[in-house]
């Protein structure tokens, strides 16, 4: 399926499942597509979107602001394995709070994938493979990591080196 396509299809879903209702959501959106038509009409009101079309490497991509939710469409099948990976990292790292991205071939496995930090995530309106990282999913608030487990709870928010 094409970019264009997928985009057209993918993107009103997506948008419904991982956007927070009545919330500014910023989303990065990065394509493969041979129109590189931005489908603003798909965006929920009060969000905003960047969008980056075609790349070769992660360096491609500049933006002002972390964004709360990136896509990656139809685009890891067409770059290099290394580049793959190191868009996936810094997408994770730098660009966005979570990010969602689709496969349709067997590019990473899924062991490969997890140790990204990417879980495998079911859409049941589509065909394809997703990939989802949310950092909510893997690090849990932990009972002993509070102030009131300190020497010193007044300390505890300080920035120690």
């Amino acid at each position: 399926m094409s970019g264009d396509m997928l985009a057209r299809t993918e993107l009103p879903g997506i948008f419904g499942d991982f956007c927070t209702p009545g919330d500014r959501n910023r989303f990065l959106v990065v394509c493969r597509s041979r129109s590189r038509k931005k489908h603003e009409e798909f965006l929920p009101g009060n969000s905003s979107c960047s969008w980056f079309f075609n790349i070769r490497s992660a360096d491609e991509i500049e933006i002002e602001e972390r964004s709360d939710l990136g896509i990656v469409l139809n685009q890891i099948e067409h770059m290099r394995r290394p580049d793959a990976m190191h868009l996936l990292s810094r997408m994770r790292d730098q660009f966005c709070q979570r990010v969602l991205v689709s496969m349709n071939r067997d590019i990473f496995t899924d062991q490969e994938l997890l140790a990204l930090g990417y879980i495998r995530k079911e859409r049941p309106s589509s065909d394809g493979r997703y990939y989802l990282f949310d950092p909510d999913m893997f690090f849990e608030s932990r009972d002993w990591n509070t102030p009131e487990h300190w020497a010193h709870p007044d300390n505890f928010t300080r920035n120690r080196w």
